[in-house]
């Protein structure tokens, strides 16, 4: 769906002109620190998964 794939595209945009700290600061406080290692582990996850694919 090129509308939806633009449409996301568009959202990182945004995302990247935000101010990160802030954005951090929010992030921390709104999610709990289980929730925060999950992603950790997920995003490890799949940059294991890009190694492999890159090898």
């Amino acid at each position: 769906n090129p509308l939806k794939a633009h449409f996301q595209v568009s959202r990182y945009e945004e995302f990247r002109e935000e101010d990160a700290q802030t954005i951090l600061k929010g992030f921390v406080r709104e999610h709990p620190p289980k929730f925060i290692q999950k992603i950790k582990k997920e995003k490890r996850g799949l940059e294991a998964l890009w190694d492999i694919a890159q090898s």
